[in-house]
């Protein structure tokens, strides 16, 4: 990556590329985040709480997907006292994004999704 190049941001000081790229994509995905996802099959899955990229690509791999307490029932998480439970679900089972994203799979599908651990 071009760690030496950079950009000016009207007439602002110079920020090296990797940063911009990085502020970039915390832009788009603080748009997704909140958003409700629906699967194939219209269960209500959960909502958007983050994404997780590759580093050396710059591409989103994963949504950080906070469940629903239906989502945590029929998985057979254990719900935990205080906050979310988040399983980490693959950009390509997305089928379209509009007010919420829609997913190509049903539910019984996504049964086996692991849980996004905190790093």
């Amino acid at each position: 990556m071009c760690g030496y190049s950079h950009i000016h941001l009207y007439d602002s000081k110079p920020i090296i590329l990797d940063e911009f790229v990085s502020r970039c994509l915390a832009l788009k995905v603080d748009k997704m985040k909140g958003m409700k996802v629906i699967t194939a099959d219209a269960f209500a899955l959960g909502e958007v709480g983050g994404a997780v990229a590759d580093p050396k690509t710059w591409q989103i791999t994963h949504l950080d997907l906070e469940l629903s307490k239906e989502a945590i029932k029929e998985f057979a998480f254990k719900k935990p006292m205080l906050g979310s439970l988040s399983v980490c679900l693959p950009v390509t089972a997305v089928n379209q994004v509009g007010d919420v994203i829609i997913l190509n799979q049903s539910l019984a599908e996504f049964k086996n999704l692991p849980e996004c651990k905190p790093e």
